[in-house]
């Protein structure tokens, strides 16, 4: 008798679909396939800046002034913003290659030509790179790119300042700037890193 009841019981929820597949509106539907969804990047390289900055109308000794924007492109600027992300993104969460670990280990010469930041982040082994240009007139452009497909993941343009005479020379990188983009590059970081 009991056999009997199981047998019904077993015959009655196969039939209201003990084994049918989930409906189409469903949540396994709902989600894109794996390779539409955004890739882990979970390591970046800061680059040394590219570019110039001519000297303004106030300078007189413009070798001086192409000496020092040469330092503070190449080395200044980028381990400032290499510092920044070193104390804001969680080591766990970011592999980091400062600016100048790149510059300690340039690319083999006879290529010609500049390295593209996506040869340097191949070079390096990383997801991401941060890329940044001086225009003539001190426009800062940073860019956070995808080292596999070349996507533009962030990017935005600063003015550099100069404040001085031809006794002093000061180029101000203003603190909010600095922190803009390690803010911004830590930001979109951690949002691919949530949709993946």
């Amino acid at each position: 008798m009991l056999a009997r009841v199981l047998l019904i019981a077993c015959v009655v929820l196969s039939g209201i679909g003990c084994n049918r597949t989930p409906p189409a509106d469903s949540d396994a539907d709902a989600r894109p396939p794996a390779t539409d969804r955004p890739r882990h990047l979970g390591s970046l390289a800061v680059l040394p800046f590219a570019g110039r900055y001519d000297p303004p109308e106030a300078v007189g000794d413009e070798t001086e002034w192409g000496r020092k924007i040469k330092q503070l492109n190449k080395e200044i600027l980028p381990d400032e913003i290499s510092n920044r992300f070193a104390t804001k993104a969680k080591p766990e969460s970011l592999k980091l290659i400062p600016a100048s670990v790149v510059r300690s280990r340039p690319a083999e010469s006879g290529k010609g030509g500049a390295e593209s930041p996506q040869a340097v982040g191949k070079r390096f082994g990383v997801d991401t790179v941060l890329a940044t240009t001086v225009g003539s007139k001190g426009q800062l452009s940073a860019q956070l790119l995808d080292v596999s497909t070349g996507e533009l993941l962030w990017g935005k343009t600063y003015q550099l300042v100069f404040k001085g005479n031809f006794l002093h020379w000061a180029v101000d990188f203003p603190d909010i700037e600095e922190e803009d983009i390690v803010d911004n590059v830590v930001r979109t970081l951690s949002e691919r890193r949530g949709a993946k």
